[in-house]
């Protein structure tokens, strides 16, 4: 099968699947049950990798110290925190300016975790 067949069978999966969830009844109860189900498998996956990677740099982690593990899991728990807070934050104009600030203070942590790691 050429390439350009293929991209146009899946184009027209896409637009067949758009349209019955447009002209079907109950097709936005089917769509958004196919979004809860790949948001699901997406955080499963993340969840999986984040596994993996803590696994794999399981001894480095532990050489950094206290301080600095705490200060790195603090910064990953506030991103965590805060993208799941962005849609509220993001309903007033105070809470733009809170999330730009924590952002860039959790952004300026990790550099410097990184800069003080590669320091050794």
């Amino acid at each position: 099968m050429s390439r350009q067949l293929r991209i146009a069978i899946e184009v027209g999966v896409i637009i067949a699947l758009a349209a019955a969830v447009q002209f079907l009844p109950g097709g936005g109860n089917g769509a958004a049950a196919a979004e809860a189900a790949l948001s699901a498998a997406f955080a499963g996956a993340v969840v999986w990798a984040a596994a993996r990677l803590y696994r794999m740099r399981r001894f480095t982690l532990l050489a950094l110290g206290e301080g600095r593990r705490a200060l790195l899991y603090a910064a990953i728990g506030g991103a965590v925190l805060l993208l799941a807070a962005a849609p509220r934050l993001f309903a007033m104009a105070s809470g733009e300016l809170f999330f730009f600030i924590v952002l860039a203070v959790i952004l300026y942590v990790l550099y410097a975790l990184y800069r003080s790691v590669r320091r050794y």
